[in-house]
């Protein structure tokens, strides 16, 4: 089975008790069962989609600990869970894929580090 860390991203107080970790979660983990991967940790972050990598303690975290462990996926419930503004969507993606972490959106199952190394277009965008 596919172990996977889980990643959820909230922006405001009104996400987390309007349950907005609770439903991200969810989604994941149906995914995830549906796919048969295995999520072995979960990341909560309250931050703005605005921030980058250096501004995201649990994301930053979660980076060190894949690096550590040997599993090289993360699952978002989607990519305006990982960050709403498009530019700091790729610069994530584009951190992740130089390090051999492949990013899913649970929402299409696309693999998006993947898709993103293998079409030109997107690369070169």
């Amino acid at each position: 089975m596919n172990e996977v860390s889980a990643y959820c991203r909230v922006s405001g107080k009104g996400q987390i008790d309007g349950h907005g970790f609770e439903r991200q979660l969810s989604s994941i983990r149906a995914f995830c069962k549906k796919q048969g991967y295995h999520v072995v940790s979960v990341y909560r972050e309250q931050v703005s989609g605005t921030k980058d990598e250096t501004d995201r303690p649990q994301f930053s975290a979660m980076i060190g600990e894949i690096m550590s462990n040997g599993h090289r996926t993360i699952v978002v419930e989607s990519l305006d869970r990982l960050a709403r503004e498009y530019r700091i969507q790729e610069q994530l993606i584009i951190y992740l894929a130089a390090k051999g972490i492949d990013l899913i959106a649970a929402n299409t199952g696309e693999n998006i580090t993947k898709a993103v190394s293998e079409d030109p277009m997107r690369k070169a965008l």
